[in-house]
């Protein structure tokens, strides 16, 4: 769908829970950008503090508000935005997070340009709780220098084997996608949006625009910090963000099944990457990393999923470490050559 076809160019969507103060910054870098012709859907989520009274301090006309009674999770939440707009393009955009000035024009220039894409996402610049520029990225991952037009396989078969590296406010999509494919899934809660991104690249092609475009936050109330744990100043999964990863790689490569030719290579290369990637958490853990029973009940799901992984040595060594102690594990480990 173009412009020309649509009766509203852009819906830009802020689902929104408890986040007052941070959800008037938000809603101040949509109404400040150099696209104009849009309207914003702000989604509330059964909020118990002052978002309502933000939101109607702005009068702008195209300010759509809509309150839950009761809260239907952030998963629900997104769906319903998608559900409620009515632009030929949409975003979803976070209630603690900031646009620059030029995010809405040059995405949906993108968009115009490349018919064939279904998502267009951006670099960006991490910003503390109080919005200021941090040196250190918020995800892992080096972006790439220039724009790119990457076909969907591509993006496809990279996201698989090298996680997300989409960050979430960033894109714009074409409504059509979620008229065609539906929304997020809600068998996945962390990993729902890595899980969509890959489900739109079976048939459509990603741009990245390599120009900061957002501003990301990350401060102590940050949605992503149950699943990401510090260490040595970098930030790494937990296995509860693993277990999630890895349901959503499965729930790409049951559709591939009925989609592509080279469902078999996917599901075996998914399966290696799965192996190499618990190898490389489990092999050498930091302290204190499967304190939480959480975590070890995650990486039983994980098994509990595919059995065969319970044979595999990065798993047989963290359950022998985990319940026969320190001292059967190094005389196992030195009995297999280890140092």
């Amino acid at each position: 769908m173009s412009l020309s076809q649509s009766p509203l160019p852009l819906s830009v969507c802020i689902p929104t829970c408890n986040r007052a103060k941070l959800l008037r910054e938000a809603i101040e870098s949509v109404l400040s950008q150099t696209f104009t012709d849009f309207e914003l859907i702000i989604s509330d989520n059964a909020s118990s503090d002052s978002t309502r009274s933000v939101v109607r301090s702005f009068r702008d006309p195209r300010i759509r508000y809509v309150a839950h009674e009761k809260n239907i999770g952030p998963v629900g939440n997104f769906n319903h935005c998608l559900a409620l707009s009515r632009g030929a393009y949409v975003t979803l955009f976070h209630d603690d997070d900031r646009m620059l000035p030029d995010n809405l024009l040059l995405k949906v220039r993108a968009l115009e340009a490349h018919p064939q894409a279904g998502l267009v996402h951006s670099a960006f610049q991490a910003i503390d709780g109080q919005g200021n520029v941090m040196e250190r990225p918020a995800s892992p991952g080096k972006p790439a220098a220039v724009d790119t037009v990457e076909a969907g396989h591509d993006f496809l078969i990279r996201s698989l084997l090298r996680g997300n590296k989409v960050n979430p406010p960033s894109v714009m999509l074409r409504r059509e996608c979620y008229s065609r494919l539906g929304g997020f899934t809600d068998k996945v809660l962390f990993t729902a949006d890595y899980e969509y991104w890959m489900r739109i690249a079976l048939h459509y092609d990603v741009i990245f625009l390599a120009t900061p475009l957002i501003q990301y936050r990350q401060h102590a109330g940050w949605g992503t910090s149950r699943y990401m744990r510090s260490v040595n100043g970098s930030l790494v999964p937990t296995l509860r963000a693993v277990e999630e990863e890895f349901l959503a790689r499965q729930l790409i490569v049951k559709r591939c099944k009925g989609q592509r030719e080279d469902w078999r290579r996917i599901r075996n290369l998914v399966y290696t990457n799965d192996v190499h990637q618990l190898d490389a958490l489990l092999y050498e853990p930091s302290e204190g990393q499967f304190d939480e029973p959480a975590e070890r009940k995650a990486l039983l799901n994980i098994c509990r999923r595919r059995p065969a992984l319970l044979f595999k040595k990065p798993v047989l060594r963290f359950f022998l470490k985990q319940y026969a102690g320190d001292r059967a594990f190094n005389a196992v480990r030195n009995l297999a050559g280890h140092p």
